[in-house]
């Protein structure tokens, strides 16, 4: 998490500095994306990676280059963008006559308009700039406000492309309110009559992994490929990912959703768990045991895939489910989503060792919430819907597909 905070700090104070004076920043390339401001609101920054250069916030991603014409003169900067933020303002010296400054006011976020942005739109930021005893000027800057939706996991700075694929840990949200009632409807289907998590052993803990896909089927969630974003940057990589509520209520997920709701369900019942990202790709891995000696990968794209059960079942696997709880239409695929991710995880994991490769990259959410990473909070505007399928009869065709929202109507183009 040392090399993740220092990344955050290199490409904030890098990627969109200007030479030119009163130059105005805003993000990078002009482009803001919310799940990274919220996600990273509370990181928590190493005070000796401060650069002389930025006065105001270290990591502030919006600001304006200014020319010291003195030694200790007087500056005063207010940024304002009344959608997304309250006026804000930095008041202190510019030290070396001369020297071009980054001043970056302490921004004041408007999170609650930044987590219900679900379409990327363009606004405006206008900075009033006093410096010494000289009038006010003002200068602004427009810019691409992204949908929430929208994931930067890497940024161009220069030659370098530095790696913020740890923003991804937002999505995760352990503490969404759909989680408790997807649980309870898990334990409605009878695979399992409590989560326990690391209480129980690592059999179990199998077991209640299996519940939590088991209910994920009944629901009919589906594999369903949308990772283009709207906006395009020049220098900033992203890619749709749907929250929680987006993904229950739709009934479909890309690789990336389907491990974010995953991994959300097993931290929610104490299962350590993290997201394994690839150059063209994402699934999970999570560990039976509190120490982390049985680890086990989860091919995600497999919910509710039509697949004939595996002749041999690893016997670990064999030993945690009784055989009146595998569900016909939940348990081939689980199993074969337990195969395909352990043979991918090993081949991943070879290919990276080899190459000395960084697209093979483990976001440990436990380790991101230490640093201080959030996930993006849930709005309280979408109703749950809740399964309608009869217990333990294991028939996903109650939930209609005429029912769906018209997110698929979204073509791939990457």
């Amino acid at each position: 998490m040392k090399k993740l905070i220092a990344s955050y700090i290199l490409v904030l104070s890098i990627a969109s500095c200007v030479n030119a004076e009163n130059a105005p920043i805003v993000g990078w390339d002009g482009h803001l994306f919310p799940s990274f401001l919220i996600s990273n609101a509370s990181v928590k920054i190493d005070t000796e990676l401060s650069d002389e250069s930025i006065l105001g916030d270290q990591t502030g991603d919006i600001g304006i280059e200014i020319v010291a014409p003195g030694n200790d003169v007087p500056v005063k900067v207010v940024a304002r963008c009344d959608a997304f933020i309250e006026p804000s303002e930095f008041t202190g010296t510019l030290p070396t006559e001369g020297t071009s400054y980054r001043v970056n006011p302490k921004i004041r976020y408007r999170y609650d308009r930044l987590s219900d942005c679900k379409q990327a739109t363009p606004a405006t930021m206008t900075f009033t700039i006093q410096i010494g005893d000289e009038p006010e000027v003002t200068s602004s800057a427009t810019f691409t406000m992204h949908a929430v939706n929208d994931c930067p996991f890497k940024v161009d700075v220069g030659e370098d492309e530095i790696d913020i694929s740890h923003t991804f840990a937002a999505y995760v949200n352990e503490q969404h309110p759909f989680t408790d009632k997807l649980l309870r409807e898990a334990l409605d289907r009878g695979v399992v009559s409590s989560f326990s998590g690391y209480q129980g052993d690592a059999s179990q803990v199998l077991c209640e992994v299996y519940a939590i896909w088991d209910l994920l089927v009944a629901r009919d969630v589906r594999y369903s490929s949308i990772t283009a974003t709207a906006a395009k940057s020049s220098i900033v990589a992203s890619q749709h990912v749907r929250l929680l509520e987006e993904s229950i209520n739709n009934r479909q997920t890309n690789c990336v959703d389907g491990s974010v709701l995953m991994v959300s369900l097993l931290r929610k019942i104490g299962i350590n768990a993290s997201l394994v990202l690839t150059s063209d790709h994402c699934y999970l891995v999570f560990t039976a045991d509190r120490e982390g000696t049985h680890l086990y990968a989860v091919e995600t794209t497999l919910t509710g895939a039509d697949v004939e059960e595996p002749d041999e079942i690893p016997g670990d696997l064999d030993q945690a489910v009784e055989e009146s709880l595998r569900y016909e239409e939940s348990w081939p695929s689980f199993v074969k989503a337990l195969l395909v991710g352990a043979q991918r995880f090993e081949e991943d994991g070879q290919k990276a060792e080899d190459d000395a490769s960084e697209d093979f990259l483990i976001i440990n959410i436990a380790a991101a919430r230490d640093a201080g990473i959030l996930p993006i909070a849930f709005n309280g505007k979408i109703e749950f819907a809740p399964l309608i399928t009869e217990v333990n009869e294991g028939d996903s065709s109650s939930l209609d597909s005429s029912e769906m929202d018209d997110e698929d109507s979204y073509e791939e183009t990457e």
